[in-house]
This record gives C-alpha cells, structure tokens and sequence, in this order.
C-alpha cells in the first residue's frame, strides 16, 4: 500500500499558486515575523504546507497583484490576520507549529577521538571547506533569488505606474497635435475664402470696366452731328 503524503512541499505549493519558491519563502517568513501565521517543519527544519496554507498564500498573493506598492507587507498581514479571526482563513499559532527539535544522531555517532581525526584529515577538510562553500554559495543564490522576487513586486507597480505616465503623455501630445491641425486648417481655410473673395472682386471689377467701355463705345456710335465739335473754319463762317 503506498505511503499518503498529507503535506505539500515548499516547490509544489509555490507552483501551485504561481509564484517563484523564494517568493512563497519571504512570504512565509513575513508572515511568521508579524506573528500573523506560521507553517510547519518537517524533522530536516523545512517548510512544509497544507492545502489551508495554500489559501493564506492564495490570499496574500491576490491582495499584492491588487494593491501592489500602494501598500505595505506589513498592512496586508493585518488584513490576513483579521480573516483569520473571522473564521475566513484557517490561520496557525508558534504553539501550532513549534520548530523541530535539531537531531544529535550525527555527532553521538562520532567520539571526540573520531572527531580529532577528521579535523587532522587534509581530506577531510577539503571536504568540509567544499560543504562550507556550497551552502554558502547556496544560501547567497537564495538571497539574491529572494531581493530579486521582492524587487519584481515592487517593480511591476512602478512599471504600471509608469506606463500611465505614458499613457496620459501620449493623450495629452495627440490632443495638442489635434489642435494644431485644427489650427492650422482654420488658417489655410480663411486664406483660400481671401483668395476667393479678391478673385470675385476683380472678376466683377473687369466685368464692370468692360461694361462701361461697352457703353462708350455704343454712345459713340449714336453720337447726332449737331453735337460733334466745330471746326475753327466753321466757327469763323458761322456755320
């Protein structure tokens, strides 16, 4: 018959609610700082959850994808809090969930003569500066891992908040570029309505001198005879 796990690993749960394990790890110890929440340890001190943990953790990442960096980690651990009094969030005290009890096996295995021996192993030493090194080198990749979450948090509120900058700068130059166009087309249209108004007018002003040559041509052409001017022969004879 197989074994039934009834925990859920710190690798599952974080897939389980989307998010990086450093991430659910910071979590997990905000969490426990503001004494809001703690969650269980197996014998080899690592965390391990239940399905109640993954709706606080459910909960918790909602209210950052909602509030982002318009609030703290801090405030929104009260508000995890406050559900949990109401009965909404199944919420774990320290006394729920003591820290394991670390384990002698090792060292009541190993006698101070056995002990002295490895220290006095170059081999040994190597082996150990290498453990030294890993775990150090491991404990610096899960720092930089969790800043590197935590920066993303507070990243995508800043990205958000910057792509509303950009937003409202891109309105604000589509409305100036409008009204310049509209400027600009008022201009040219008053322009063409002068052109078109003096054109009329010189149209009407040579109709008008042609008309009036027109007459003067037609007058001449009637003129009676009595009426052209005499001569100074005529006026002398009295003609």
């Amino acid at each position: 018959m197989p074994l039934e796990v009834d925990y859920i690993t710190m690798g599952e749960a974080a897939e389980r609610i989307g998010k990086p394990a450093a991430t659910l790890r910071h979590w997990t110890d905000q969490l426990e700082e503001f004494k809001v929440h703690y969650v269980l340890r197996n014998n080899r001190n690592e965390r391990i959850y239940e399905e109640s943990d993954l709706k606080i953790f459910s909960f918790l990442r909602d209210l950052k994808e909602e509030y982002g960096r318009k609030t703290t980690s801090k405030d929104l651990s009260y508000l995890i809090e406050d559900k949990g009094k109401s009965g909404e969030l199944q919420l774990r005290s320290r006394e729920d969930a003591p820290p394991p009890n670390p384990s002698n096996r090792t060292t009541d295995l190993l006698n101070q003569a056995d002990l002295k021996q490895l220290m006095e192993s170059d081999r040994a030493m190597q082996v150990l500066n290498h453990m030294v090194l890993e775990a150090t080198s491991n404990m610096k990749e899960k720092l930089i891992e969790e800043v590197r979450a935590e920066m993303m948090t507070y990243d995508n509120g800043a990205i958000a908040a910057l792509q509303q900058i950009e937003e409202r700068k891109a309105q604000r130059e589509e409305q100036r570029h409008k009204e310049q166009m509209e400027y600009l087309k008022n201009i040219e249209e008053g322009m063409k309505r002068r052109e078109e108004r003096g054109r009329e007018e010189r149209l009407a002003w040579q109709k008008e001198q042609e008309v009036q040559r027109k007459i003067e041509e037609e007058a001449k052409k009637v003129e009676p005879e009595s009426e052209k001017p005499k001569t100074w022969l005529q006026k002398l004879l009295g003609q």
